[in-house]
């Protein structure tokens, strides 16, 4: 390559370059750009996207899911009594609207939190707060 650019941002060829992951998923673009005559006769570009994850050990996360009154409501599963009562986790949600207007809140805002459907495996990002 004679030319780079991260993020849009030009850097130099064949540098090392530290991109910071603050969540489990970061994802980074990268152009190389292409313009040696001694191998090409039209400048070339070419886009790579780069996912970039990180496992993490999620020691007391605790995290509440909740829908307002008027639009449905969420609850953990296999509640009773405050104990999970037959080992199933997550949440169940009822709602009367198509799209409901969910709330996250969790103990740590560098997780990333995706809501799934079970029925249609739909995914949906849930920052912490409304979403």
């Amino acid at each position: 390559a004679t030319g780079a650019a991260v993020d849009g941002a030009d850097v130099p060829v064949n540098e090392t370059r530290v991109v910071a992951v603050k969540h489990a998923v970061t994802q980074v673009d990268v152009q190389c750009h292409y313009a040696d005559p001694k191998f090409t006769s039209i400048a070339r570009e070419k886009t790579y996207t780069l996912k970039l994850e990180r496992s993490l050990h999620l020691e007391n996360f605790n995290i509440a899911l909740k829908i307002s009154a008027e639009q449905g409501y969420c609850a953990m599963r296999g509640m009773e009594g405050g104990n999970h009562s037959n080992g199933a986790t997550g949440f169940v949600c009822r709602s009367g609207v198509s799209k409901p207007n969910f709330v996250a809140i969790y103990s740590d805002e560098q997780v990333s939190v995706i809501l799934v459907s079970n029925d249609s495996g739909t995914q949906r990002n849930l920052p912490h707060g409304v979403a």
